[in-house]
């Protein structure tokens, strides 16, 4: 019966799907309402020295002056001289160091009133990220993913590292080999990955989560923790502004392209709410029957059966979640290859031109290494479909099998008929014998 109510009820998916998205935004939950598509910038990346190069769909793009856009799904990967500086919308903006590697995603969202913007940044290397507080309705999230911390920053200044970045004097090994977080601004959240311990840095000062996931105790920020970070502008410490410059002026024409992006997006956002509003009658129309098929399917539905559910879920999420880390470090394999061929072709003396052309054929090769990853991946997957559907065909032929032998086994303990009388007794006389 359960079966054929799910069936039933199964054209309410897509209606109940919209509902969520409005029921969410109307109780203060966090709705996505406008994730970025690959046909709009979420932000602008300026050259400041050295090889910078972005790896989108497969290729590879040296970043040139005056900036180019990036985009959601975006990989950064610097050369042992490359820095560059990215700018989010609202004034918010991340330097990236030499020998850095970092991978962007973004969304937007309805919380309340309020437009949060959010962006996960996977990183390999070093960074400084200037984040501005408050702006009236709008909010500007960054959280940021290392091999051994996540860290939260919001309204902060503050810088991070990842092995082999260069450690401050004094740092242990396992210190040097982790992240380290100094804040220069503000307060920022750092939780082990391993652990699950968390710490709040406060200004001045800087703490570390080693390789094993050990959270060290926060100590004064070291002035060797702002190398290659010399010219993003003045943190406000003393000890640590002796060595700072003031960033570069960023051309007014590129900001304005950075906030006509941020319109367009904000624009599309408020046209899913407009639609959302429209079809808000029927989800209230419909809302009543899906509460009833759902009272139902409680009635019926097995706390094991649950269970099963949330397990799937659980290792449906782990497998993407390592399908994603699967490609960034393919992403990031593919981009360090064509960076040596660039950084060779550029030291040969060859023209930016050639040291391009030598990168493309380079790039082509390692698609189609992808791409026959990518097949290998899908026949692996599609024969492991066809082992579990065999198994799942011969589990009822076993099944009666098994039926079939039982049924012999208890045919063969009945004892045979006895024929003539029993221990000696007269035979009884049928029936129709007695009867005259």
């Amino acid at each position: 019966m359960t079966n054929k109510m799910q069936l039933k009820y199964l054209w309410l998916i897509p209606v109940l799907l919209l509902m969520f998205g409005t029921i969410a935004k109307r109780s203060g939950v966090a709705a996505t309402i406008s994730p970025p598509s690959l046909g709009v910038g979420i932000g602008k990346i300026l050259p400041m020295g050295g090889l910078v190069v972005i790896r989108r769909n497969k290729k590879n793009l040296t970043v040139k002056p005056p900036a180019l856009d990036i985009f959601q799904g975006d990989a950064i990967i610097s050369n042992a001289k490359g820095r560059a500086r990215i700018l989010f919308p609202g004034g918010n903006e991340v330097f990236v160091a030499p020998s850095s590697k970092i991978h962007i995603r973004s969304k937007l969202s309805l919380v309340k009133d309020f437009k949060v913007r959010q962006f996960r940044l996977s990183l390999k290397g070093k960074i400084r990220a200037k984040i501005k507080k408050v702006q009236g309705k709008k909010r500007f999230r960054l959280r940021i993913k290392t091999s051994s911390a996540l860290i939260n920053v919001k309204g902060t200044d503050v810088i991070l590292a990842t092995a082999p970045a260069t450690a401050p004097a004094g740092a242990t090994a396992a210190a040097a080999s982790g992240t380290r977080v100094s804040m220069l601004k503000g307060v920022v959240s750092m939780k082990s990955r391993t652990t699950g311990q968390t710490m709040n840095i406060a200004k001045g000062r800087e703490a570390s989560v080693t390789a094993t996931g050990t959270v060290t105790p926060a100590r004064n920020v070291n002035v060797a923790s702002v190398t290659g970070m010399e010219s993003t502008g003045k943190t406000g410490l003393g000890n640590l502004d002796a060595v700072m410059q003031d960033a570069p002026p960023v051309p007014e024409a590129i900001v304005e392209t950075v906030a006509e992006a941020e319109a367009a997006e904000e624009t599309a956002a408020v046209e899913v709410e407009e639609t959302a509003a429209e079809e808000e009658a029927l989800v209230a129309e419909l809302a009543a029957e899906e509460v009833q098929a759902e009272e139902l399917d409680a009635a019926e539905a097995d706390d094991v059966s649950e269970a099963i559910v949330v397990e799937e879920a659980s290792a449906a999420e782990e497998a993407a979640d390592a399908v994603e880390d699967t490609a960034e470090v393919r992403v990031e394999t593919a981009a360090v290859a064509v960076l040596a061929v660039l950084e060779t072709a550029l030291n040969e003396g060859k023209s930016i031109e050639e040291a391009e052309a030598e990168a493309a054929a380079e790039n082509v090769e390692q698609a189609a290494q992808e791409e026959a990853a990518e097949e290998e991946a899908a026949k692996e997957e599609a024969e492991k479909a066809a082992e579990e559907e065999a198994v799942e065909e011969e589990a009822p032929v076993e099944e009666e099998a098994v039926e079939v032998e039982e049924a012999e086994a208890e045919e063969e303990s009945v004892p045979p008929p006895v024929d003539g009388p029993v221990g000696g007794e007269d035979p009884v006389e049928p029936v129709s014998k007695v009867i005259p």
